[in-house]
Order: structure tokens, then sequence, then C-alpha cells
């Protein structure tokens, strides 16, 4: 005897549903691919930032006290005509470090001298002493020690002490001018608190050389 309609139709959506079922597949993943492998492919898509370099700080990079035959601070401090300038850039030269003020009438004394110095053993010379002029900013103004450089035809770095004068507290600097004559090592080995002029540039420099290694 022949199906009922019912039985017919049960028979009919039983038929259809496995044609769907082998056309689409049954539902699962493919294979080889798992939400472990789509996170994993998605963080090594994302670039890693690239961290950001912190910017140096101007001032006292240490708290050292200074002494002689002990390591000069260091420090790094804003150069006249832009830029700026660390003391350690310079180890393995001989370094005169003047503190300075275009208002100092002893600093306009010994200027000249460290000028022909500089032009002795400079750039212009074996270029291995270095001198380094920091102005002492608080108590001056910008303007007034470019006058001032100018005036005396400054060629050698001059630096700008910060706005609470933190390089040469550091220093112990108490009066001006003030002058530090440090060997190619970064060791402090003779300090003029007072003008040094002629003779006495050349004594502090010969101490800083000779323990550094005797200049030829």
């Amino acid at each position: 005897m022949p199906p009922g309609r019912s039985t017919y139709a049960r028979l009919l959506a039983l038929a259809c549903a496995a044609l769907i079922a082998a056309a689409c597949g049954d539902g699962a993943a493919e294979p080889g691919v798992s939400e472990t492998a789509t996170a994993t492919t998605v963080a090594t898509a994302t670039p890693t930032p690239t961290p950001t370099p912190r910017r140096a700080t101007i001032g006292l990079l240490d708290d050292a006290s200074v002494d002689v035959d002990q390591p000069a601070p260091d420090f790094l401090l804003n150069a006249l005509g832009g830029g700026a300038l660390r003391l350690s850039d310079f180890r393995g030269k001989t370094v005169v470090l003047n503190f300075w003020a275009s208002w100092c009438e002893p600093c306009r004394r010994e200027m000249p001298d460290f000028q022909e110095l500089w032009e002795e053993r400079g750039p212009g010379g074996p270029d291995d002493l270095v001198i380094l002029a920091v102005n002492l900013t608080p108590t001056d103004t910008r303007a007034a020690a470019t006058a001032f450089v100018e005036e005396f035809d400054l060629t050698f770095p001059i630096m700008f002490d910060t706005p609470r004068g933190e390089v040469a507290r550091g220093y112990g600097v108490q009066a001006l001018p003030a002058t530090f004559f440090i060997d190619r090592n970064g060791i402090v080995r003779t300090t003029a608190l007072g003008t040094v002029s002629g003779p006495l540039i050349e004594v502090g420099v010969a101490d800083a050389d000779t323990a550094g290694g005797t200049y030829e």
C-alpha cells in the first residue's frame, strides 16, 4: 500500500536535508584554522611600537663633588649658536672649564689669554685641548653674554648654565671667575678661584696635560 501523505512528506524532507548537507558541509571549521592561529596572525601583523628615546636633561648629570684628582662632574648645557654640549664628550682632550659673566671685570681681563690659548692649542693647533666657557646665566642675560663674546672675538665653545645656575653650584662656584683644569681622563687636576692669565693658565694646563699624558 502506498505510503500516506504525511509519511511521504517526511521522506521528502529527509532527502532535501541530505542534499543540503552534502553541498555545504557539516558546519565544522576548515582544517588548519583555529582561534589560536588566528590570534597569532593578528598579533604578528600589528607593528611593534618603537620606544621613544628619553630626552637628555640639561644641567648637572651627576652629583659628584668637585675635588682635585677626582672625576669632574658631568653636565649637559645649551651652547651659543645652538645645540648642546656635554663635558664627557671631550674625553681624550685637556679641558679648561671656565665660569664667567659679562659684568665680571676679572673675566674681561683673562678672556684674551683664553682666546690666545685656544688659537694655539684648539682647532688652529694640535686640537688636543678645548676651552668650555660657562656663562653664569642667572646673573646675566644672553644678549649681554653674546655682546661680550663678540667684543672679545671669542671662538671657543660658549655655554649657558641653567636658570638656577645648577652647574656652577655643583662645581662650588661662589665668585667669578672660576676655572677648572681637567685632564684627558676627565679628572680635575687644578682649580683656580679668581683671575687666571698668562703663567697661571700655563701652570694649570701643564698640570692637566701631564696627568693625562705629556703634551708635546
